[in-house]
């Protein structure tokens, strides 16, 4: 069991409590309760089905990959569009909070860049982004208006875990809010895997991705909608693990090195600067 008292900890409680079941691997609950901004779970030992926890040292395989982005595709297609506030159980999902990313950005990227500098990430980064006042027009902006849905909101790699079948579980849903369908699947396949796979096969994986909502029922964008709103994805995940690394100890500095490495890559390869227009 855990406890919390942060700002998103009863988000995750009531999403094991409000009676709808979601169409994904995840663990299952044997009691959840809130009070006030505090909650307590009880979820299962995963070791009792040789579920293995995942790590961002360990890529995922492609077909890890294609399998978590199935898990977060049913899920988005469930939701999509209006589905999520024409369903009684859930009408307590709030919109992501996007600002909590942009208040006082100018004094948090001095920090973070001096830190950054400190913990020798700044060499992890194409030389454009050294100064990370690049990122300020795009640090916390939400995403373009378009069909909202209940995203996980931080399914980086060590929130899921493999089963013995190769299908991939989310654990961790303290983030779970509404946001676009992109929050998810932008963090999710760039963070997960190896730099050169994600090169070879996001386009693939991204219509592996609109299939399956397609086939849960959801109106999807084409794959030119959709590969333009993907394009600005990896700015959010590169400002989340270098706020990680500088400001908090949660992940080990391998991880989140490894993960900025990731992020910046995207950001280059996608040219994610001119994707915002």
């Amino acid at each position: 069991d855990a406890t919390n008292d942060d700002l998103f900890a009863v988000q995750e409680a009531r999403l094991y409590t409000c009676g709808e079941p979601l169409p994904l691997e995840m663990p299952r609950c044997y009691a959840s309760a809130t009070d006030g901004g505090r909650s307590v779970l009880v979820l299962e030992d995963l070791s009792g089905r040789d579920a293995s926890m995942n790590l961002a040292l360990t890529p995922f395989t492609i077909d890890a990959a294609r399998s978590g982005l199935a898990g977060l595709g049913a899920l988005h297609a469930r939701f999509w569009g209006e589905r999520l506030r024409q369903s009684p159980s859930m009408n307590w999902v709030e919109p992501f909070k996007y600002d909590l990313f942009s208040e006082g950005a100018d004094q948090v990227a001095a920090y973070v860049a001096g830190r950054a500098e400190e913990l020798g990430m700044i060499d992890l980064l194409p030389p454009r982004l050294r100064d990370l006042r690049v990122l300020l027009p795009w640090w916390g902006l939400p995403p373009e208006p378009g069909p909202k849905t209940l995203v996980h909101g931080d399914p980086h790699v060590a929130n899921t875990y493999t089963l013995p079948d190769g299908s991939i579980g989310f654990l961790d849903w303290q983030l779970v809010s509404e946001s676009s369908w992109e929050h998810d699947i932008g963090y999710f396949l760039i963070g997960c895997l190896d730099v050169e796979d994600r090169r070879r096969h996001e386009r693939e994986l991204l219509e592996g991705y609109l299939d399956g909502l397609r086939a849960g029922g959801a109106v999807p964008p084409t794959f030119d909608e959709a590969w333009a709103r993907y394009r600005r994805a990896p700015v959010y995940g590169l400002v989340v693990w270098l706020l990680t690394a500088t400001t908090t100890d949660a992940h080990p500095q391998a991880v989140c090195d490894e993960c900025t490495t990731r992020f910046a890559a995207a950001f280059e390869d996608l040219e994610t600067g001119s994707a915002f227009g």
